[in-house]
Parts: structure tokens; C-alpha cells; sequence
């Protein structure tokens, strides 16, 4: 998002971070990589933002103290304030305490909350009293690198120990990501296919140890492979060569993984909740993720193949299509301009990480 802003308007973004924040923010890959499109800008006080910024776009939760200028805030997700946040253990309660302050301050302080689906639009209105406006804008989805595809690629993956067949799960190891569900799913779907096994990229998270997902894992043996954290070119070599994606998180403010399995062309069995269902666009087979039988079933039809399997992986692809970084960067960056009143923005509006 931020490097499609800087392609929109050179010049006017920069990335905020606290000077007590710096050491570990100039750590971070992610905002190491963004240093040829924006400049890193610290600040000392919310207090002398508004002396230097036209606006201010928090990142989730992340507000600067004591800044009273305009400011948007973009939620990815409200499930810290969902029963089931407490119910199915998916963050310690003093997490979401804290979380509910924070999202109290956003409904309190900003001009315009930006959600990345209708579902978390839907909740955010419902549960945030608020008299700002909370308007959808979806993410996009980086485009497809060619040097994702091919032996190289494979070759990569192999010496991570990832050779096809295999199904493919992607996110944190944690509760949320339900990847008891993931497993009990494969093994039903799995029964016919000896030599299928099932792949989890991502890194233990909150909740992991001891969890019914742990356990499960470890009850396929050999036949489930921790991949761990992927590098971005990887990942995509990943997807493509996976045989299905299995992704039945109890909860995702999008879904970025769905989408992301459909533009690699790789089939997509899914969650129905949250905003899961608006990243898939019609092409996922959507489940309860609590329905292991629907869940392996739909697996099942899944890597059997057949007309069905290709007509939505045409589908997927023609959805992540419409998802790009250059037309979220237009939804927000038009929004910036009428909280200021403008049609082209003036000097530099920031966007804090």
C-alpha cells in the first residue's frame, strides 16, 4: 500500500515511528525495504505531528499519543472484541483488554476507520460507537513473479524439505488459524492418498504449545511438514505448486492467504468466517471451519479434480485480478482528500507503522 502511495503522489508520504520505537522498527525487514519509496520519519511527540503532518493513517491500534490532528485508522479485524476471542482462547484476556481501549480510542478520535471488508465494516459499526466514517477498502495482492514458477523455484522448496503432493496451509501457528481444523480436514480428505502430505508454513504464535492443533500435527507424523517462515518468493513457489490451499481460520478481518492461493491458480477450501468470504470472491469452497466432515469433504472433491475444480480456479484468478495495491492506494488516498477538504493534496500526509 505505502509503495502505491508514493507512486500516486512522490513525495507526500513518509512512514512515522516513535523514538522509542526506532531501534526496533529499523530491525523490521519490511520497513528496511520501504526506505527507496518513503523516507522514515521519527517523532518525539504526537504534539508536534500536528505541527508537521497534514494527516496521520494509523496502522491498526498503533495511534501517536497525544496527537489531536486528523487521523484515520485502518482495522484489520475486530476479533478482539468477538465472544469467541475468549471462548476458543485466541488471545489472553489482557491482550484483548487492551485491544478494546485502543479500538475505544480510534472510535473516540478518528475522522474515517478503513476496514478491509464488509464483515469488519459490519462490526465495527455495530460494536464501536463512533461518529467517524467507516468506509471497505480491500487490500491488493502483489503481482505474480515469475521466478516463483519453474525448477528453481522447486528446487527451493525441496531443500526446505516442501515436494508436492501436498496440501498447503499458510499463517501463525496459534488457535486462531484453527489448524486442528486444517488437520483433521487433510486426514479425511488424505485417506486414498498415501504419499499426500500436508504443509504448514508459519511460525509458532500465541497458544500453540500444548494446543489441540499442536497435538494434531504431531499425530499425522511424517505426514505433516513444519515449514516454518517462508521468504515472500518462496511462499508464492509454495502456493503454486500445492495441490489445494486448506485455510479454516475461526477468524480473519480478510484473508489475504485465500486471495493470494488464487492467483497462483491453486484451488481454496475456506472458513466462512469474517471476511474470508469477500477474498475468496466466489471461488473457494467455503465451510463452517467447526465442520471437520464438510470441511474434508470439500477437500476431498477438491483434489479429485474435475470440471468444477477448474471452472473456480478460472474464477480465482479473474478475482485476484481485481485486487490491486494502485486501486486501494486510489480509495485511500481519495479519502485522505476529503477529510482534508482537498482535491489534491497538498505538502504530505503520513502513514505511521
Amino acid at each position: 500500500m505505502i509503495r502505491a502511495l508514493a507512486r500516486r503522489s512522490p513525495g507526500r508520504y513518509e512512514l512515522l515511528c516513535p523514538l522509542g520505537r526506532a531501534l526496533r522498527a529499523l530491525r523490521t525487514p519490511a520497513v528496511r525495504d520501504l526506505a527507496d519509496a518513503v523516507p522514515l520519519r521519527l517523532y518525539l511527540s504526537g504534539r508536534r505531528l500536528e505541527r508537521r503532518t497534514a494527516l496521520v493513517h494509523a496502522l491498526d491500534t498503533r495511534l501517536p499519543s497525544a496527537y489531536r490532528g486528523p487521523l484515520v485508522a485502518t482495522l484489520f479485524d475486530t476479533i478482539s472484541l468477538l465472544e469467541s476471542s475468549a471462548g476458543l482462547g485466541l488471545s489472553s484476556r489482557r491482550f484483548r483488554e487492551r485491544k478494546a481501549r485502543a479500538y475505544g480510542e480510534i472510535a473516540r478520535r478518528a475522522q474515517a476507520i478503513v476496514t478491509l471488508s464488509e464483515a469488519v465494516r459490519r462490526e465495527v459499526i455495530q460494536r464501536l460507537p463512533t461518529r467517524a466514517r467507516v468506509v471497505v477498502v480491500p487490500p491488493g495482492i502483489d503481482p505474480p513473479d515469475p521466478q516463483s514458477q519453474g525448477e528453481a523455484a522447486r528446487a527451493a522448496l525441496a531443500r526446505r524439505g516442501i515436494e508436492p503432493p501436498y496440501v498447503l496451509a499458510v499463517g501463525a501457528l496459534c488457535p486462531r488459524k484453527n489448524i486442528e481444523g486444517a488437520v483433521r480436514a487433510f486426514e479425511r480428505a488424505a485417506a486414498r492418498s498415501p504419499g499426500l502430505r500436508l504443509v504448514l508454513a508459519g511460525e509458532p504464535a500465541y497458544g500453540w504449545a500444548g494446543n489441540a492443533g499442536e497435538r494434531a500435527v504431531r499425530r499425522l507424523g511424517g505426514r505433516a511438514h513444519l515449514a516454518g517462515y517462508l521468504p515472500r518468493r518462496e511462499l508464492l513457489a509454495a502456493y503454486a505448486h500445492a495441490a489445494a490451499l486448506v485455510h479454516l481460520a475461526h477468524y480473519e478481518g480478510f484473508g489475504l492467504t485465500v486471495a493470494e492461493a488464487l492467483q497462483a491458480g491453486v484451488p481454496v477450501v475456506a472458513s466462512s468466517a469474517g471476511g474470508i468470504p469477500e477474498a475468496a470472491g466466489g471461488a473457494a469452497w467455503l465451510v463452517d471451519p467447526a465442520d471437520e466432515a464438510a470441511a474434508g469433504e470439500a477437500l476431498a472433491r477438491v483434489l479429485e479434480g474435475g470440471p468444477e475444480v477448474e471452472e473456480r480456479r478460472e474464477r480465482g484468478l479473474r478475482h485476484a485480478a481485481s485486487l490491486s495495491w494502485d486501486a486501494a492506494a486510489e480509495g485511500i488516498e481519495r479519502l485522505h482528500h476529503e477529510i482534508l477538504g482537498l482535491e489534491v493534496l497538498p505538502g504530505r500526509s503520513s502513514t505511521e507503522v
